[in-house]
């Protein structure tokens, strides 16, 4: 967009003006931005495990695994942030059983390092493993990736 402003001597100048809002904005945000007035943050979480208590979307939707734990990230998750879950984003739908799992609510937010949690029975069943040493497989050994960082990013499934 340019505008023209009357310069010295009578000569116009012109001026390219740099507000696009579509660049700085996403969609999502730039719509809660214009209807209410607020910046929201909504993340993407794609989920794609499966363990021996079945697939991670399938125990996300019965309640059962309630967290998930992600190298931190560039711009962190925070509590209150609406969370859009996926079951393997970059497959085609065609080739799974679900897509969108659902939207959540993060609850809460830890940075902790692996070996805090490496052996906790009741965080690796929050987590969806059946046992610290079903997380082990997922993670590593804690005596290799022990002081590895981890976001435990908590959340509660909106209904």
């Amino acid at each position: 967009m340019k505008a023209w402003i009357k310069g010295n001597g009578g000569r116009p100048k012109t001026y390219l003006l740099k507000a696009n809002l579509f660049r700085s904005f996403s969609v999502p945000k730039l719509f809660s931005l214009l209807f209410f007035g607020v910046k929201t943050n909504m993340p993407l979480i794609s989920f794609s495990g499966e363990t021996s208590q079945g697939p991670f979307w399938k125990q996300i939707q019965e309640g059962k695994k309630t967290q998930t734990c992600r190298k931190p990230r560039k711009r962190p998750i925070k509590k209150g942030d609406k969370l859009r879950l996926y079951w393997k984003c970059r497959v085609p739908k065609d080739r799974k059983p679900i897509h969108f799992i659902g939207d959540a609510i993060c609850t809460k937010v830890e940075r902790l390092m692996y070996l805090d949690f490496a052996h906790d029975e009741e965080f690796a069943q929050r987590d969806g493993f059946s046992g610290y040493a079903e997380m082990w497989g997922w993670f590593g050994a804690p005596s290799i990736h022990g002081h590895e960082r981890y976001d435990v990013i908590h959340f509660k499934l909106a209904r």
